[in-house]
Formats: structure tokens, C-alpha cells, sequence
């Protein structure tokens, strides 16, 4: 589970990489942005006939500052937990995280797009099982192209996006459809309300042990953002997400059919 959040948080936040000309984002160097970020989950798959259920809720607040802007366009940036909570319920049980990571930080690079090109590799010292959330902080901003940003605009993407690691490896063909819906004020900062809808392919997998098991799947989702205008940074953004797969374990040929709803809200709450 301590990798759950950040694979929730990326459900739509995939695109390719960008020149810095079509930059969405443009943080002020030294500034402290604090986002309040919650996530629900409810899962549930089916093994040998047997349903089983897992729900996870996550609340943590994440400070992110921009350290440097790199030669290439992309932003070096650091994200610092303050609080942070992650209760996950299954058959087997109840699990609490999140109450040691206050304080601790990570420094990754993403483009002015919003994709993670890069995750500093001293995150893996920190001693926590509730690492996958300071993971998963690394990825909430939404991927926007900053030449498309015009009100009334609309437009559509097509990407292809590998995640994973070692023998690990889950490609994940998404089509999504951008449309400026207008303006709004959000907590006083002049916001465009941008409509997302995401339809995606996913197939690869995973290596566990000596263990191989096959994906394959869809994920769909909806989601809202408001795009600060002059700020060039996210106000809020909430999506809904659901997934639908199936793991097989060729060893033995067993299928075992995955569902899946997710909400994800953030929001700045400091100007």
C-alpha cells in the first residue's frame, strides 16, 4: 500500500516532455506554495471466487518551493510534508501512516508541464512505511500545455507513458480532452476552469520476487482544475478516477479482476 498513493495521484498526470516556451507553471523562486491534498479509495478484486475490499483515505498538507530553474526550462523543486495521515482498511485490518513523515522533504525535477523527469535518489534513506506519500507529493500537479491557456480554448492529447522499475514495466496509452470552460474567482485569484476527461489503455508487469504477474486494463476519469491565470500555478483541482484490470498469474493461469473508484482533491491555501 505504501506505493498506492503515488500511483492514484498520476492517474491523470502523464503527458510527454515539453520545451520551457509552453511552460504552465512558473512558481516565484524561494516561495512557499502549501497545498492541502485529500484522496479517497475504494478497491475491490476477486481471487479464487473470494471478494476481498480495501478502502484507503489520505489528508496531508505539502509545502513545495522552487530551488532553481534549470538551463533546460525544467524546475528543480522541493516538496516538505507538514502533516500528514493515510488510514487503510482491508480484510485484514486497519493501517495508520503518515504521523512520522512531518518535516521530511524530497527534491525532484519536473518540466514547466508538470511532468516528474526526475526524483532525488536520497528519498529511499528515509526510514518510513509512509514514504509513498512523500512519493506521491512529487506528482499532484496536473500536466498543462501553457500555450494552449486561452480562454474558450479547447484541445485534445495523446500520449504513450512507461512507468515502473527493474523488471517492472507498465505502458499506458491515454487520449485527453482539455476545455476552457471560462473564468472564475477561487480564493481570490482569478482562475481559468479548465474541464479534463481521460480515457486510458494500461498494460505490462510486475515482477514480485520470482513472481510474474500480467496487466492489463483501463482507467477513465473527470477531472476540474482551476489554473491560477497570473500566478501560473493550481488553485484547486478534483477528479474522480476510475480503473478497471485484471492481474494474471501465468504460473498458474489465475486471473484476479481489479476495480477501482479514487477522488483526489487539492488546493492552495496559501497565496
Amino acid at each position: 500500500m505504501k506505493q498506492l498513493f503515488a500511483v492514484l495521484l498520476c492517474a491523470f498526470l502523464f503527458v510527454s516532455a515539453a520545451s520551457a516556451q509552453n511552460s504552465a507553471y512558473h512558481f516565484v523562486k524561494g516561495k512557499e506554495y502549501k497545498y492541502l491534498i485529500e484522496q479517497t479509495s475504494m478497491q475491490m478484486q476477486e481471487v479464487n471466487g473470494q471478494t476481498s475490499t480495501a478502502n484507503s483515505e489520505v489528508t496531508m498538507s505539502v509545502v513545495y518551493t522552487l530551488l532553481e530553474t534549470l538551463e533546460s526550462g525544467n524546475l528543480k523543486m522541493q516538496a516538505t510534508i507538514e502533516n500528514a495521515l493515510m488510514i487503510n482498511e482491508s480484510d485484514n485490518g486497519t493501517q495508520t501512516l503518515g504521523s512520522d513523515m512531518s518535516g521530511k522533504s524530497v527534491i525532484f525535477e519536473m518540466t514547466g508541464r508538470g511532468q516528474v523527469v526526475d526524483v532525488d535518489s536520497s528519498i529511499r534513506k528515509i526510514d518510513s512505511e509512509g514514504i509513498g506519500l512523500l512519493i506521491g507529493a512529487t506528482s499532484i500537479f496536473p500536466r498543462l500545455d501553457g500555450s494552449k491557456l486561452s480562454d474558450g480554448n479547447s484541445w485534445s492529447s495523446t500520449e504513450s507513458d512507461t512507468t515502473g522499475e527493474g523488471e517492472s514495466s507498465i505502458i499506458e496509452e491515454t487520449e485527453r480532452n482539455y476545455e476552457i470552460k471560462g473564468k472564475k474567482s477561487v480564493n481570490g485569484i482569478d482562475c481559468f476552469e479548465i474541464a479534463l476527461v481521460s480515457e486510458a489503455d494500461r498494460e505490462g508487469k510486475m515482477v514480485r520476487g520470482d513472481q510474474e504477474l500480467i496487466v492489463n486494463g483501463t482507467r477513465n476519469g473527470k477531472a476540474t482544475i482551476m489554473y491560477g491565470i497570473e500566478e501560473g500555478v493550481i488553485v484547486k483541482f478534483d477528479a474522480e478516477i476510475n480503473t478497471d484490470q485484471t492481474i494474471v498469474v501465468p504460473s498458474n493461469n489465475m486471473r484476479v479482476p481489479i476495480t477501482a473508484t479514487q477522488t483526489v482533491k487539492i488546493e492552495l491555501i496559501t497565496k
